[in-house]
């Protein structure tokens, strides 16, 4: 699948339509599918990772915000602190995979954000 990048007017690219989020059906089906689609771990609970906010216990809450703000300092001890809190490998992957995703969809927003505002100010 070809990846698409967002101009104003709302196509990408490719010519694909979007919508007035600025994601694809495909990219809102993914943050569907995370969200709501029955899994491991609860979601509610893939809600709260997915937005950062409301994530408990705070071992997951760390972590979920270390992955979302600073990925590349997540250590072995991270997961294994949420591990030993009692949740299952299925369940942190999925965790931290709506924290990764929550992450880039709200940059991919602020980015539409300044695209447009940019666009209403003629910078």
């Amino acid at each position: 699948m070809e990846a698409t990048t967002a101009v104003p007017g709302g196509q990408s690219r490719q010519g694909r339509s979007m919508d007035d989020d600025g994601f694809t059906p495909v990219h809102q089906d993914l943050i569907r599918h995370l969200r709501e689609v029955p899994g491991h771990a609860r979601p509610p609970l893939r809600h709260a990772a997915f937005a950062m906010s409301g994530v408990e216990p705070a071992s997951l809450a760390a972590l979920t915000e270390k992955v979302a703000l600073a990925p590349t300092t997540v250590t072995d001890g991270d997961l294994g602190v949420v591990l030993d809190a009692g949740f299952t490998e299925d369940q942190l992957f999925e965790l931290v995979v709506c924290a990764a995703v929550g992450q880039a969809a709200r940059q991919y927003e602020a980015g539409l954000d300044a695209l447009a505002a940019a666009q209403r100010t003629g910078r």
